[in-house]
């Protein structure tokens, strides 16, 4: 956002302070590059964003990303398109009334999806029955073992077009 001078970069705060400034803020931004962790994971800032009715222009690869911008919270853009940022930037801070629309979108998406009762049920389910997996079934090993056989798989193919190139 280097050059876009309607944007204010803020440091670090007391967690207190920065949800009074998410509260009184026109947007998010939360551009990261893609990676694993990223595009699963939902962090806590997403949500204090949401719970503060802080509307977001995100990384469309993200989860939580995704997530509000399905809610109608957030603008879900490509992090390599300076243009695209500058117009989400420029669309939000022209348009108070889609700032309000959002940020009521947000607040309702958080209470929906994120309040306590609701993202600590399943966990609460899991308490109340615990399941215990037989070894060997948790979805790293299958991976691994998939991983493993298409590799022979693949030098097995690999061979047989050596030696087809060689009859050639």
């Amino acid at each position: 956002l280097e050059g876009c001078d309607r944007v204010e970069l803020a440091g670090f705060v007391p967690y207190d302070q920065l949800l009074r400034d998410y509260a009184r803020a026109t947007a998010a931004v939360d551009l990261p590059r893609a990676n694993p962790e990223r595009s699963m994971a939902v962090s806590f800032r997403h949500v204090d964003y949401l719970y503060c009715g802080l509307p977001q222009i995100v990384a469309g690869h993200l989860t939580a990303g995704a997530e509000a911008a399905s809610a109608g919270a957030a603008l879900a853009v490509d992090p390599d398109d300076p243009d695209g940022i500058r117009a989400a930037v420029d669309a939000l801070l022209d348009d108070p009334e889609r700032v309000g629309a959002m940020g009521r979108a947000a607040r309702k998406h958080a209470r929906a999806h994120h309040a306590w009762d609701v993202a600590a049920a399943p966990l609460a389910a899991f308490c109340a029955r615990p399941r215990h997996r037989r070894p060997g079934t948790s979805l790293l090993v299958r991976v691994a073992a998939d991983r493993d056989r298409l590799e022979d798989e693949a030098d097995v193919l690999r061979r047989r077009l050596e030696a087809a190139e060689a009859q050639l």
